[in-house]
């Protein structure tokens, strides 16, 4: 997997997502809805920021023992 930054024309865009095509971005973490560095768990899960997406990890691999 392989991190996907927030690009230079993002500049503008808040730092929190405000409208539902906001969160649809793929620099738009699906959790906090912040603007950040993220990550897909899955192709089809995701995107995350990276702090959510490390306590994500540490919940599945809790659950998954």
């Amino acid at each position: 997997m392989r991190n996907i930054m927030v690009p230079a024309f993002a500049f503008n865009y808040p730092v929190k997502a405000e409208t539902l095509e906001q969160t649809r971005l793929p620099f738009y973490c699906a959790n906090c809805q912040q603007k950040r560095m993220t990550r897909y768990l899955t192709p089809n899960f995701g995107p995350f920021c990276l702090d959510c997406f490390a306590e994500l990890n540490t919940y599945i691999e809790a659950h998954t023992k």
